[in-house]
């Protein structure tokens, strides 16, 4: 296995798991504590909240601590928690995960078996370039909507700030590109060693 090879599989450990704890976290949206916002952070599938009330709902409900965004005491307040953009950013960050853990096991494979080895790695470069497309879209999609109080009616959303799940997401995603280039190095590598 070429030095390209072996860093091109440590980097997909790493991307894949920053991917992971990325989508894991809560720490996509957060606020800033000296602001004593009633919001307080929200990740891909949980949300926190410190006497929340949402004044375009009749029946004044407060939330308070936690919650699992589909959770069904956030039904009157779904809407504004997971709008269709917010779906597509959770999606989007679900096939980043899998392609990065597929970009792994076939790695893996390729460097336990010969006989996968050669379309194992055309395979991997593939999919960590998957991986690094739908974590990109993620981003943007998050980046540009997030903050928009337009989009995302969050509560003084000039107060909150992109947190280390996006910051994950990001740096998965510049891995995902730095292991298809190591990915390509080791397949050009391996061909040059053929053609001798």
């Amino acid at each position: 296995m070429s030095c390209y090879g072996t860093t091109a599989f440590v980097l997909a450990i790493f991307m894949f798991l920053s991917c992971v704890v990325s989508v894991a976290i809560r720490h996509w949206l957060v606020s800033w504590e000296q602001k004593q916002n009633t919001f307080e952070m929200i990740g891909l599938w949980e949300v926190c909240f410190t006497a929340f009330s949402d004044p375009k709902i009749y029946a004044y409900k407060y939330y308070s601590g936690c919650w699992w965004i589909h959770h069904y005491e956030l039904d009157q307040i779904r809407d504004m928690l997971n709008p269709a953009w917010f779906k597509a950013v959770q999606g989007f960050a679900i096939l980043s995960v899998v392609s990065a853990l597929f970009t792994v096991i076939v790695m893996l494979l390729g460097r336990c078996s010969k006989s996968l080895r050669g379309c194992g790695d055309g395979a991997a470069a593939a999919l960590s370039l998957i991986t690094g497309l739908t974590g990109l879209i993620c981003v943007l999609i998050f980046g540009a909507c997030a903050k928009d109080p337009q989009l995302y009616r969050l509560p003084m959303p000039q107060y909150n700030y992109f947190g280390a799940g996006f910051g994950l997401m990001i740096i998965s995603t510049i891995t995902s590109g730095f292991v298809f280039a190591f990915q390509l190095g080791h397949m050009s590598v391996k061909d040059d060693r053929y053609d001798e």
